[in-house]
């Protein structure tokens, strides 16, 4: 009989070990969807085993002032589903582990003050000087977070089922967060490393933001964090209303200072006056009407030739089941992000080779 070398054997021992290593994977990921609640309520063996269960006693009515939503529907994101092959083969298990558990351990924070706050009882609000607001933005740049902005919160844009947060009532005002993600990292999508810089924004931008809701308690106001990952409420639509950027056609925010690179947060509060803010006209919705590149790169073919029009008049831009089934495969996607002129070359370059094209001298004559 022929021996096997230990170079023949390498193969099938390497084979069995990802093997293991996938297994265990799921056995933690599962546990971490059970501790987060996250099952698909339509799908999942969990969420069938959950309708039989006893409902849990509805939650505190919450102090005076809080908004709910008027029917806006959110897009269950099933965390079970994401491919994790490349992590394993690229060896990035540990990175991977350590990002996810900050995440979950920033949403369980976040959860926790927020039954905090339900439970507290109603008190008049405290005014608001501008010194507060100014010490608010030194905080948050503190934390890292890049961009800040103001927003009354909008009811029209709060979700029906936050899936992650479980958060269904907020207060009457918006601070609208947002940190930048690495540009090598993208510019690497679709792979592991675009996905994992995604999961490590939510990571680091979900701490950030429990932080910031603390130092606003700390002074007297109250406040509920709302974890970048999942949400209680349309973050892209409040960052327009905040000043901070624009709407791209791949329905992301597009801002003067990332492009599309930036994950956003919020935390709600009942400090008032907010600051005034006038959002500013970049023309960058206009660039995209003409520019479509991530309509055409699209693999899933998800960015909508035309935006639409829900029933309660919100603008979508986006195929959402198309989009999802693509994002979980290759991990997070990206490529309308990579692909985008604001992210390859930065909002000035993108808009002065606008204003010198002919195109745009053309057009701006017949005006």
């Amino acid at each position: 009989m022929k021996k096997t070398t230990a170079t023949e054997r390498k193969p099938a021992q390497i084979s069995f070990a990802q093997k293991r290593m996938r297994n265990l994977i799921k056995v933690i990921n599962g546990a971490s969807l059970r501790l987060l609640g996250l099952s698909d309520p339509e799908n999942s063996r969990l969420g069938k085993l959950a309708r039989k269960l006893p409902r849990p006693r509805k939650s505190a009515k919450g102090p005076d002032g809080l908004k709910r939503s008027k029917g806006l529907k959110s897009k269950y994101i099933d965390l079970s589903q994401f491919n994790l092959d490349p992590f394993i083969e690229r060896k990035m298990v540990t990175r991977s582990f350590r990002i996810f558990g900050r995440i979950i351990s920033g949403v369980i924070k976040s959860r926790r003050d927020y039954r905090k706050e339900l439970a507290s009882p109603s008190r008049p609000p405290k005014p608001a000087p501008r010194e507060f607001w100014n010490e608010v933005i030194a905080r948050a740049e503190s934390l890292g977070i890049g961009l800040v902005g103001f927003a009354p919160v909008d009811e029209n844009l709060i979700f029906t089922s936050d899936f992650v947060g479980k958060m269904d009532r907020l207060y009457a005002n918006g601070i609208v967060l947002g940190m930048e993600m690495d540009f090598t990292a993208i510019d690497s999508a679709p792979g592991p490393e675009a996905g994992l810089e995604a999961m490590r924004i939510y990571a680091e931008l979900g701490v950030a933001t429990n932080r910031l809701a603390d130092f606003i308690r700390s002074r007297g106001y109250r406040a509920i964090a709302c974890h970048p990952l999942g949400g209680p409420i349309l973050y892209p639509a409040m960052a327009v209303r905040a000043g901070l950027g624009e709407m791209g056609r791949s329905g992301l925010l597009i801002t003067k200072r990332y492009g599309p690179r930036q994950r956003l947060s919020l935390v709600s509060t009942d400090a008032s006056p907010l600051p005034e803010t006038a959002p500013p006209k970049l023309g960058i919705s206009e660039y995209c009407d003409q520019c479509r590149k991530c309509v055409s790169a699209c693999p899933a073919g998800a960015v909508l030739k035309e935006p639409g029009v829900k029933e309660n008049g919100i603008i979508t831009r986006i195929d959402q089941d198309k989009c999802i089934g693509y994002f979980y495969e290759a991990m997070g996607c990206s490529i309308c992000l990579k692909v985008c002129p604001f992210h390859q070359r930065g909002y000035d370059r993108v808009i002065k080779t606008r204003k010198n094209s002919p195109i745009e001298s053309t057009t701006t004559k017949k005006k």
